[in-house]
């Protein structure tokens, strides 16, 4: 969690930037594209859903004629995201297990 709440902070001060140089209304987008990506699409985990949320932050930075935000918010991210992906904890990958299986498992349980 250490890497996923350095990532959104790091979200949030940008956001801060483009809030003071545009309106609330930009945080307001922000926030209701960053509740789309978490809550509407299948991502791996929240880190994965910072970083889509980082490029669309950047893309935002573009569209609103603030290169110098957005060349900065990339060279950031990059390092960044090395630095926090650089070592993984633990990766747990369950191989040969048929489909039907796992489908069984389930239903066991809820039943």
């Amino acid at each position: 969690m250490p890497k996923v709440y350095i990532m959104y902070a790091v979200i949030g001060s940008i956001i801060g930037i483009l809030v003071v140089k545009y309106g609330l209304v930009v945080g307001f987008v922000l926030f209701g594209i960053g509740g789309l990506i978490r809550f509407q699409t299948i991502l791996q985990s929240a880190s994965v859903t910072g970083q889509v949320i980082f490029v669309t932050l950047i893309g935002l930075a573009c569209g609103l004629d603030l290169p110098h935000v957005a060349v900065l918010a990339t060279a950031f991210s990059f390092v960044l995201i090395y630095f926090l992906e650089a070592r993984t904890t633990y990766r747990i990958n369950v191989r040969a297990l048929p489909k039907e299986r796992v489908a069984e498992a389930y239903r066991t349980v809820l039943e």
